[in-house]
């Protein structure tokens, strides 16, 4: 009898310890281990691209310098610049303001990041679109340099871009640190979008470029 009533109290006793477990929530995994929340995107960025005329200038036949302002709603704006220097193209965008919120100070800054041109709500220009992988420095400074190598590349592909005159074009950032890990373009990085601004005179600046990009050094 008395090793029936013992075991009746075991069960009760491990019945309680059950149901206690079982309102203990959970631990968050995207909180364990010292990990913190991935940062939230914020809103879309729009800027216009070419307002004040986009300006060409040359240095001898193999070194051609466009560049323009980027101009956002209000505000300081920033600059954008293209440069094609003998077998080296760079292009180089410098954002008034960080894609991101700072990081923390124990939190390595992002230095590499993948990036996508595309015209916006256009699914049958997607034959447009293009990538490259740029340096990222101050969460604002987006340079990309490359070789020529057959006309293909960055460079001329995104001077052609402007002159397809799309309306707007998304620029989706896709990064990998230590914050960030892998992501898809646009998910943590807000997609800046940029209104162009081309008038005829800039197609011939253009043009003038592209011949500077593509011309077959001696």
């Amino acid at each position: 009898m008395t090793g029936r009533r013992a075991a009746r109290h075991g069960a009760r006793l491990l019945g309680v310890v059950l149901l206690i477990l079982d309102l203990i929530p959970e631990p968050s995994f995207a909180q364990g281990k010292g990990q913190s929340s991935p940062p939230q995107r914020g809103p879309d960025r729009t800027f216009t691209l070419g307002a004040d005329g986009w300006v060409l200038e040359r240095f001898g036949p193999d070194l051609a310098i466009l560049r323009t302002r980027v101009t956002p709603a209000s505000g300081t704006a920033g600059l954008l610049v293209l440069s094609c220097d003998g077998n080296e193209r760079r292009w180089r965008l410098s954002l008034p303001q960080p894609m991101l919120d700072p990081m923390p100070a124990n939190v390595a800054p992002m230095t590499t990041g993948d990036i996508f041109l595309r015209p916006s709500g256009s699914p049958g220009r997607l034959n447009l679109a293009i990538s490259g992988r740029a340096q990222i420095t101050e969460l604002r400074v987006l340079t990309l340099a490359e070789n020529r190598s057959s006309g293909d590349g960055l460079v001329p592909a995104f001077v052609r871009l402007l002159k397809a005159g799309p309306d707007r074009f998304d620029l989706l950032t896709r990064t990998a640190g230590s914050a960030l890990g892998h992501r898809l373009f646009g998910t943590a990085v807000p997609a800046t979008v940029f209104a162009p601004v081309v008038r005829r005179m800039d197609l011939i600046a253009f043009d003038d470029f592209l011949a500077t990009c593509l011309a077959t050094s001696e």
